[in-house]
């Protein structure tokens, strides 16, 4: 099986659609969906665009913020470009409590989803507090006892540690980590953003 850049969109068009299929097998009852076709249309509409732009942007954000990458193009900087996603995803909920649905949303697998990246925020140096709307709707997510149950125990799709709650905890409980969180931004702030 070969690699590079052209495989890409037809491998993340491939998850989008294998995540489609999960929920329609695994939730018959439309728990996290729709039974309405547009709606659920528009459900996976947003698991497409999660796999498409939201994973991609954010694993290059973190691997360009956490110095595992420097291959970014002339004046294209990874965490911005991600913070841009944040941005329209901030503006689509500033009304809403959930991604799709009438009357401000119902809880699907497209908030199940991006939850999982956007959890990660503060490990690919997004800066968080920017997008109030997002950080409602992350803090309503995470604060749902059966995420908190599978965050418990089996992390995200991260290591524990990259998530943001835990992250922001361990940089108060320790000094190195906190140090170290702080010099990376610094970093950041001076060389990368230039």
């Amino acid at each position: 099986m070969g690699g590079g850049v052209s495989n890409v969109p037809h491998e993340q068009l491939r998850h989008a659609s294998l995540m489609a299929s999960v929920q329609h097998l695994m939730d018959p009852e439309n728990r996290f969906s729709f039974s309405d076709r547009k709606k659920a249309a528009e459900v996976e509409t947003w698991l497409a665009w999660e796999r498409l732009h939201l994973f991609e942007k954010q694993m290059q954000a973190i691997d360009f913020y956490r110095g595992g990458s420097d291959e970014a193009q002339p004046g294209q900087n990874p965490v911005q470009q991600a913070e841009q996603l944040y941005s329209k995803l901030d503006a689509l909920l500033t009304d809403r409590k959930y991604l799709v649905g009438p009357d401000g949303g119902k809880y699907t697998m497209a908030d199940i989803s991006c939850f999982c990246w956007v959890n990660t925020a503060h490990y690919s140096g997004i800066i968080f507090e920017q997008f109030p709307n997002v950080r409602r709707w992350w803090a309503s997510i995470e604060s749902r006892k059966a995420v908190q149950d599978v965050m418990e125990e089996h992390g995200t799709l991260m290591k524990r540690s990259q998530c943001n709650t835990r992250l922001l905890e361990l940089m108060q409980k320790d000094s190195s980590i906190r140090n170290r969180e702080e010099r990376l931004k610094a970093f950041y702030k001076i060389h990368l953003l230039n």
